[in-house]
């Protein structure tokens, strides 16, 4: 990559090459992963796709050999700040072997690189929704209190910050107001499988126990407090009265699933309500490709990719306007905004969408969603943070000019 830089006021070039370290909690290879690891994987696979040279910094899960591309941070699953403790190692190696551009996918897996100095890296990171904010709800005061110091650390030495949603930048900017010159809004993208288009009619679901007489309502994601799953079972509840040929496919795993399919039973709706576990992304096509309408009735979000590819494959989403759920769902021709979480809301925005009958989603919305065309804007964004370094450098500019 070339940059033109005048240090004394005559024009020059100055060569710049550099590599793109990914950074994520995750092994690159396994297909059954949630929305920040799958963003890590599709990132990776563009960028290198647009000539960017591209290391996978992760985990390894089975016990596999590395791929060209790929560095393992640890074997085995291990816990986020574990993995972040783990860093440290790998930080201190890069620093040797300059230059580049770290682009954790947490802003706490920024705070290692640190050590790699400024001269040798450029650091990025990306903001998945309000992680504070989960972690807090989730982990409790104590681990929020810790989390939240070391976000505000990966956030004041990140050279870029991207946040994946329009809704959590205005949030962090309010908190923060410096962040604003340093970050901008840069969606995932959706894999090119979910813009193969078949027949519905086609697909075949009867693995996971519909047939072709079914029509299909599906829940994809984590099942844990903050997406009330309970909520959209109470809801399918309600519907299934009126509309006796519809399921409820839930996809996903989590430490709620035994009090799911508890509540399931107490619904009697065994049989109507069906857990698929954890899907693979060929899977997941498939069960898009067939229903109808996805659900989410999450308390918090970021930029959800399940909702990205549900309309890809032309599935209609109902959903509270969480994240930039509202912005993609901007009609009636991508489904419905339910004015509130609750399982009466969700139910009528599901009756909304199924009696309209308006078909689905046509393709020509979903475009945008590619990755080729994220890819292309992410590497804008990593040329822009070198040339603030870059200015740093030869002149002394701040990066931050308010």
């Amino acid at each position: 990559m070339k940059r033109e830089q005048s240090a004394s006021g005559t024009s020059s070039e100055r060569k710049i090459s550099y590599k793109v370290a990914i950074i994520e909690n995750t092994d690159f290879r396994d297909d059954l992963q949630g929305g920040v690891q799958i963003y890590a994987r599709y990132l990776s696979h563009s960028l290198r796709e647009l000539g960017t040279e591209v290391v996978c910094f992760g985990i390894n899960i089975s016990g596999r050999d590395p791929e060209r591309g790929e560095e393992f941070i640890t074997e085995g699953k291990v816990s986020n700040f574990r993995f972040l403790a783990l860093l440290f190692k790998t930080a201190i190696r890069l620093r040797k072997d300059p230059p580049w551009i770290i682009h954790a996918q947490r802003p706490e897996q920024i705070v290692p690189f640190i050590l790699t100095g400024k001269k040798n890296a450029t650091l990025v990171c990306s903001m998945h929704g309000p992680s504070r904010t989960a972690v807090y709800r989730n982990k409790g005061r104590i681990v929020g209190t810790i989390y939240s110091m070391l976000e505000l650390c990966g956030l004041i030495v990140s050279d870029s910050i991207i946040f994946t949603d329009s809704r959590t930048r205005k949030m962090y900017v309010e908190r923060l107001p410096w962040l604003s010159a340093k970050s901008e809004v840069i969606p995932g993208g959706v894999s090119s499988i979910f813009f193969e288009r078949k027949n519905e009619n086609k697909i075949d679901l009867t693995r996971f126990g519909l047939n072709e007489r079914d029509k299909v309502i599906c829940y994809i994601g984590r099942l844990e407090k903050e997406k009330n799953v309970d909520l959209i079972i109470r809801a399918f509840s309600r519907i299934i009265e009126s509309k006796n040929c519809y399921k409820l496919a839930i996809a996903g795993d989590g430490s709620l699933r035994q009090n799911l399919e508890q509540l399931v039973k107490e619904l009697r709706l065994i049989g109507k309500a069906l857990f698929l576990g954890q899907l693979s992304r060929n899977d997941i096509k498939d069960l898009l490709g067939r229903s109808e309408v996805l659900i989410l009735a999450s308390t918090w979000e970021g930029s959800p990719l399940v909702v990205r590819e549900a309309l890809a494959s032309g599935a209609k989403v109902v959903s509270p306007d969480v994240g930039d759920v509202g912005e993609l769902i901007r009609d009636d021709i991508f489904g419905q905004i339910v004015s509130e979480g609750s399982e009466k809301s969700i139910a009528e925005g599901i009756l909304r969408v199924i009696e309209a009958n308006s078909g689905r989603v046509p393709i020509v919305y979903s475009i945008e969603f590619s990755w080729a065309h994220i890819a292309k804007r992410m590497n804008e964004a990593y040329s822009n943070a070198v040339r603030k370094n870059l200015r740093e450098e030869l002149y002394g500019e701040p990066k931050n000019e308010e």
